[in-house]
């Protein structure tokens, strides 16, 4: 998956709240968040024309939330390590 795919991929994943806003009735409700999943393989496979599963939505959504932790937490150790301003952690 490309650059340019993954942005499409993380504007649907946007639309649909039930699957990231933790405070929404919606989150809890598995049928939406199941149904939003699918609308964004549906979506993805009209833009792309290549197709996509829920199951693969998910991991794809998972890792990305795990590297943008990680280069978080690569940045906050960085400022905290003391080192100077010019010297902290960038992407």
């Amino acid at each position: 998956m490309d650059k340019e795919n993954v942005k499409i991929l993380i504007m649907l994943y946007e639309q649909h709240p039930c699957l990231y806003v933790i405070k929404s009735v919606d989150y809890h409700n598995r049928t939406k968040r199941e149904k939003a999943l699918q609308m964004i393989c549906d979506q993805y496979e009209h833009m792309t024309q290549q197709s996509l599963t829920p199951e693969i939505v998910k991991k794809k959504i998972n890792n990305l939330r795990f590297q943008y932790l990680e280069h978080l937490n690569k940045i906050k150790q960085s400022k905290a390590s003391g080192v100077s301003s010019n010297d902290v952690y960038k992407l």
